[in-house]
């Protein structure tokens, strides 16, 4: 198959004993850095290097746009990610951080928590946290605090639920036809294109196909959905297509208005991962393409990579990872 460029991974190594203070900057330096170069020819065998700290940071300070692929509720990613801002926050050049946990009609209640016109507490109320995101605030704190900090502005990224549903329900035509398409996908004829190539079909088959059937198999409920388990396939991929165009069409909405401005977008690992998700639909609208992106996976594992899944029942399957529970297996489909 044809993927992308995926350039650098960091990953937590060592636990800090209770006697060392966790500041950002030492959290960085006991992570593990490796740069990753793809190979997309037949022997599809790709070599990683380990790297400095200070290699990475020179990496990602010529970027435009920086994509850091999480998981959701892990506490260990969301600090990752509060240090590399406060790492990459350079005095007086524009930054913003773009994140999906937040939906697009919040921005001003992002907007008033920055400027210190409502509280943290009032945030979580005012984005309706609880009933629109799976994953609890309290993981996601640091980023918002710091980001108050430093007063860097934070950008509303996802699709809002109500139009969420239209897509669940009667996928993206019934969107289209109520005009509200074009919030979301401001250049259709790319969309379309980049739709129909065979990377993205190969892509479609190794990271969205997967975790769909696996969550029908089990009968979990789609955690962010309004529906349970009713999606049919065709409306799931047109759901996840909407949210990856939608989260990159808004961050090149404000990369175009700020032409000097670094963003750091905060998403899910499987928006992130493989080259056909958010990144490589920013880098088809942005002047510079691949060469002004770059992608980085937060503790990476096997549920992030091409390997079989089941759920655990205490057998060792060769290729095979096993997920524990139901919130390991929301994790997994709903990045």
């Amino acid at each position: 198959s044809v993927s992308f460029p995926q350039r650098l991974h960091a990953k937590i190594t060592e636990t800090p004993t209770p006697k060392k203070v966790l500041t950002y900057d030492n959290l960085l330096q006991l992570s593990s850095i490796y740069e990753v170069q793809t190979d997309s020819t037949s022997k599809a065998s790709p070599r990683t290097n380990r790297r400095s700290a200070d290699y990475l940071f020179r990496e990602l300070q010529s970027k435009r746009a920086i994509f850091l692929g999480e998981h959701h509720p892990d506490s260990r990613d969301h600090l990752l990610q509060a240090a590399l801002i406060q790492r990459l926050h350079t005095k007086g050049k524009t930054m913003a951080i773009g994140i999906e946990a937040v939906q697009r009609q919040f921005q001003q209640v992002l907007d008033d928590y920055i400027e210190g016109k409502i509280t943290e507490q009032e945030l979580v109320i005012l984005t309706d946290w609880e009933k629109r995101w799976f994953w609890s605030f309290e993981v996601y704190a640091p980023i918002f605090r710091t980001c108050l900090e430093l007063g860097v502005k934070l950008l509303a990224l996802d699709v809002n639920s109500e139009d969420k549903v239209v897509v669940e329900q009667g996928g993206l035509s019934s969107l289209d036809s109520s005009g509200r398409l074009r919030n979301y996908v401001h250049d259709k004829e790319g969309f379309e294109r980049f739709g129909n190539t065979r990377a993205f079909h190969e892509y479609v088959s190794y990271t969205l196909r997967p975790p769909y059937e696996l969550q029908q198999k089990l009968g979990q409920k789609f955690a962010t959905s309004s529906i349970g388990t009713n999606i049919s396939f065709a409306n799931f991929l047109d759901r996840q297509m909407l949210r990856d165009e939608g989260m990159a069409s808004a961050s090149v909405q404000w990369l175009t208005k700020n032409p000097d401005g670094l963003l750091l977008v905060l998403l899910g690992i499987n928006h992130v991962k493989f080259g056909c998700g958010v990144p490589a639909r920013v880098a088809r609208m942005l002047p510079g393409g691949l060469e002004a992106t770059s992608s980085v996976l937060l503790d990476p594992s096997p549920f992030n990579t091409d390997v079989d899944l089941r759920p655990c029942d205490g057998t060792v399957v060769a290729n095979e990872a096993c997920l524990r529970n139901e919130i390991e297996v929301q994790n997994y489909v709903l990045q």
